[in-house]
Order: C-alpha cells, then structure tokens, then sequence
C-alpha cells in the first residue's frame, strides 16, 4: 500500500511540473512573432528561406493570426486566423497543433488541415517550431517583434 501511494504521489508531482511547463511556454508564446529562418531538409539537402513571402505571427492565450505579405512590394497576401492547443508529451515532441478556423481566399486548403509540430523557445527569446511531413523535415525560427514604444503588435 505504501508503495501504491508513493508511486501515485510521483505522478501526481510529474504531472504538475508539466503542467506549470506548459503554462509557462505558453505565456512565453504569446506576442507578436516574423519568420527569421526556414529550412526543409529532405535526404540530407536543405532549403533555406524565407524566399518571397514575409511571415508574421501575432499569438495569444489560444489563438494565432498568420499574416503573409510580398517581400519586395510589402503588400498583403493573405491571413489564416485559427486556435492551437499544447500539450505535454512522453519525449517532448509535437507538443503544439493548430487548427485554421477562417482563412483570406485562395487559402481553404489550410481549413482541413491539423498541424503538429514540436515548440520551444530558445535562450535568445526565439520560437522553433520543428516537424516532419512526408520525409521532409522542417525547422521554423521566429523572432519576437517588439514595438520601441508600446504593446507588440503585427508588422505592416
């Protein structure tokens, strides 16, 4: 009986470090994010971008705004507005998923589609994003965006 209770104490205490773990990446997630570098490994040849199109992420509590504009015309492209979840898992891996809940024409693509993808935020204050799809494997890196003079908000 002794034993019953330290075990089920031990997952009691683990549990509770994951969740204030997952409390804390999230509030270190919320703010205004641009795409910094992107790369698509396949068989051991990569693919760096970003290319032509700029990427903003504004995130809250639960939700996340993808703003995509040209990168030599600074004009808007498109928005994918959706909510995302985290959650801890047994090796630390595709920990975040997001779902598109309303889309700019010409992106209902991403309407069907669930992504998971592993998320941390590094020692210089980056957000990684790192997942596989079909033998790909994709890093994302995000630098927060900060406003010099009040609250973050969404490059234009």
């Amino acid at each position: 009986m002794k034993y019953l209770i330290s075990v089920l104490s031990l997952l009691f205490i683990l549990q509770q470090g994951s969740a204030q773990n997952l409390d804390s990446l999230n509030q270190k997630m919320v703010g205004t994010w641009e795409l910094t570098s992107y790369l698509s490994t396949n068989n051991g040849t990569g693919n760096e971008s970003p290319d032509k199109i700029k990427r903003a992420r504004v995130i809250t509590k639960s939700n996340y705004i993808l703003s995509l504009y040209d990168v030599k015309t600074g004009k808007f492209i498109g928005k994918i507005i959706g909510n995302y979840s985290l959650s801890d898992t047994q090796f630390g891996d595709l920990n975040y998923q997001e779902k598109a809940a309303s889309v700019t024409s010409g992106f209902e693509s991403f309407l069907s589609k669930v992504l998971r993808k592993s998320v941390f935020i590094d020692e210089a204050d980056r957000m990684v994003f790192l997942w596989t799809d079909k033998y790909i494997k994709y890093t994302e890196i995000w630098s927060r965006v900060i406003e010099n003079n009040g609250p973050e908000k969404l490059p234009q």
